[in-house]
């Protein structure tokens, strides 16, 4: 049984963890809606109804770049979410939480998502990739389908992350030891993220 300053440090962390991902979330909804020109933080039905990439303006194709913002935003909040019910794991089974770790973890999860999801998308965008006989592109997609894929992309962001090793290594081979950053810990397939994840960090 931990002790009482033990389990007041645990709620404590987990608090301030909580509130760290609010305010990330925070930090990047409020100016993505503001850029779609809808009230913050209740539009309007009309402002709903008429939701669409920014900057988009009649029947046109949307440039590349709202096509970019868009993604970026929601597989940012795919990342939290994950974040969120990594969290909750955390919490279900009574594990400690290293605030330092913690961020650490939270704030890498949301660069290599964030950045992985932009990447994948502006290829798919600009591009038609074949697999076997299905096509696989989003050139004409509206707002929905870039929002569904980018939220996808963020919250499996780490098996996302070797489905992309594996093509790495397919054609360019595996990367030798000292390409490898030393992060003083590896990484390995699992469950919802690397087997070699700290105890402390939030699963």
């Amino acid at each position: 049984m931990p002790s009482t300053s033990e389990t007041t440090h645990w709620i404590r962390n987990l608090l301030f963890l909580q509130i760290a991902i609010a305010a990330l979330t925070l930090l990047v909804g409020k100016p993505h809606t503001m850029l779609h020109g809808m009230n913050w933080p209740m539009p309007t039905p009309e402002q709903v109804a008429a939701f669409d990439f920014i900057g988009a303006r009649g029947p046109g194709a949307p440039s590349i770049w709202s096509i970019l913002l868009e993604t970026a935003a929601w597989s940012f909040l795919g990342v939290m979410t994950r974040t969120e019910h990594r969290l909750a794991r955390t919490i279900q089974r009574g594990i400690p939480v290293s605030l330092q770790t913690a961020l650490a973890q939270i704030l890498g999860d949301a660069a290599a998502g964030v950045s992985i999801a932009v990447a994948l998308v502006a290829l798919l965008w600009s591009s038609e990739l074949k697999l076997v006989d299905i096509q696989l592109t989003l050139r004409g997609s509206g707002v929905g389908s870039v929002i569904a894929v980018s939220f996808i992309l963020g919250f499996f962001h780490d098996r996302t992350q070797r489905v992309v090793g594996l093509v790495h290594e397919r054609f360019f081979g595996k990367p030798q030891p000292e390409d490898r950053p030393d992060l003083g810990q590896s990484t390995a397939a699992g469950d919802g993220g690397s087997q070699a994840e700290s105890k402390d960090a939030p699963e």
